[in-house]
């Protein structure tokens, strides 16, 4: 295991970053603070290991911070794909860490120079970032529909109360059964959504004089009653998510390229693309 993986962080971490790895795992293994002598011998073993690799990461970190500059993408990419295709794995590394910015094509190229030197688990990290691209790509493609939590609620309160229950469910968005009336009071039993009623048991209280009582249960999840709206709120743009592109990774001729989610048809192959589903009048 080398330094940075010691200290639990990438090959490329920066010094802000080993010292920070750093301070939070040596309060864990400080010797003094075992009782047991088996545990305390341990701790320093482990305390000497993270001293040396905290050490050497610096260093190393250090080193690559002194005369480091970016390009752009692009030329850093054109860089270390050369250097790789010499054989010089660690000076790719160094000039792929130079890109301005980072796109599917240099996660591919990363994992590539990575997976040379045998640094497996980085490797993996950084085709991952492929993988989240699938994935995205599959969400872009579905038609995506947004769930809100709900509740079961049962209400026994006065029955001349009953009408501003019902009239305030309608206005939830709830659904109820007919209610059920005895004696002065009613029943009223239902669902709506919990954004509506977290503050209602109280309201509840306060218009019954005391005499009125919701009990709510947790009750799955259905279709958001103001989707459009609580999709508004959030202001997201999918378009401008940088960190969780929906491009999906080819590779030809030994390099990766990026492909837009509303171009994946063209580049796959007539043999490789989902079957059409079956129609009953096909069975």
């Amino acid at each position: 295991m080398n330094a940075f993986e010691t200290l639990g962080l990438r090959w490329d971490a920066d010094q802000a970053q080993v010292h920070a790895a750093y301070r939070s795992r040596v309060k864990g293994c400080h010797p003094d603070q075992f009782q047991d002598q088996a545990q305390a011998d341990q701790a320093q073993e482990q305390l000497i290991r993270l001293n040396l690799a905290y050490e050497e990461a610096l260093r190393i970190a250090a080193k690559r911070q002194i005369g480091f500059n970016t390009v752009s993408c692009e030329d850093a990419k054109t860089l270390a794909r050369k250097l790789m295709e010499q054989g010089r794995n660690e000076n790719a590394l160094r000039q792929l860490a130079r890109a301005d910015s980072k796109d599917a094509q240099w996660y591919c190229l990363q994992g590539e120079i990575l997976m040379n030197l045998h640094q497996y688990d980085s490797a993996h990290q950084s085709f991952r970032e492929a993988v989240r691209r699938a994935v995205r790509q599959g969400l872009e493609q579905a038609e995506s529909l947004l769930l809100e939590p709900v509740y079961d609620f049962r209400a026994d309160l006065p029955a001349a109360n009953l009408g501003r229950l019902m009239a305030d469910m309608q206005k939830f968005s709830g659904v109820f059964d007919p209610p059920l009336t005895e004696g002065g009071r009613a029943v009223l039993t239902g669902r709506a959504p919990v954004s509506e009623l977290m503050r209602y048991q109280s309201e509840v209280q306060a218009y019954t004089r005391g005499a009125g009582y919701l009990s709510l249960r947790f009750g799955g999840y259905e279709v958001c009653h103001d989707a459009q709206a609580v999709i508004e709120a959030a202001g997201y743009a999918r378009a401008a998510d940088g960190e969780n592109p929906s491009e999906s990774i080819f590779c030809a001729h030994g390099a990766g390229f990026a492909v837009p989610w509303f171009e994946i048809h063209r580049f796959i192959p007539p043999y490789k693309r989902p079957l059409p589903p079956v129609s009953k009048e096909d069975e």
